[in-house]
């Protein structure tokens, strides 16, 4: 690879959700792989809405930020809902799957994401008659789909709806945040548990005062 003509392309930005004793960072990789290789920085957003790139930017904790948003502003912020417990964690899924396919989105549109299989998403599907509503990606067929961030990094839909976070201080909770918060086209909602509230409040007074 040295002597070669090469270019290599990669998102090192929280990425690293399957570490493994072959892992290779781009610490590694420059230091042992890329000889004197020019090296340049793509922090360009061509897939968020204004709006939603500037959540990622401050709740995913991005550092730099995006250099430039290239779609337009459609005026409308990502939204939250905070649950005490399962039971309205599910209640305000299913409202919001009514609430998006009433707003005229199809059902493949929407997304749920969750770090854990044990899901809400899951437990309506089972539980709640929303068998014909729901169904773990990848799936064919007019139904709203649901899987971990883990199984759709990479991905993007117009609608994602992430459920079932609890905490988002650790490294992982963190990374899977930040991958799942910039997975959306056009809307995003984020379903969390009443405790997360304060942390994304202190997020975000810390990078007021950053």
């Amino acid at each position: 690879m040295a002597n070669g003509r090469w270019r290599a392309f990669g998102d090192f930005e929280r990425q690293s959700i399957f570490k493994t004793f072959y892992s290779v960072s781009l610490a590694d990789f420059r230091a042992t792989k890329s000889g004197n290789a020019t090296h340049r920085r793509l922090n360009v957003n061509c897939r968020n809405l204004p709006r939603i790139a500037r959540q990622v930017e401050q709740l995913g904790r991005l550092s730099p930020t995006y250099r430039t948003i290239l779609r337009p502003d459609d005026g409308v912020d990502p939204s939250f809902k905070l649950h005490r417990s399962a039971q309205e964690a599910d209640s305000h899924l299913r409202e919001l799957l009514l609430h998006f396919e009433t707003a005229g989105f199809s059902r493949r549109d929407i997304v749920v994401l969750s770090p854990t299989k044990e899901c809400s998403a899951a437990r309506l599907r089972q539980n709640d008659g929303h068998a014909s509503v729901l169904a773990p990606y990848p799936s064919t067929g007019e139904r709203v789909q649901f899987c971990t961030i883990q199984a759709f990094k990479g991905l993007e839909a117009p609608v994602v709806i992430l459920t079932d976070f609890t905490d988002i201080t650790s490294e992982s909770a963190s990374d899977l945040f930040y991958i799942g918060l910039s997975r959306s086209t056009q809307k995003l909602t984020v379903c969390a548990s009443v405790a997360v509230a304060t942390q994304l409040f202190m997020i975000l007074q810390s990078k007021k005062t950053s």
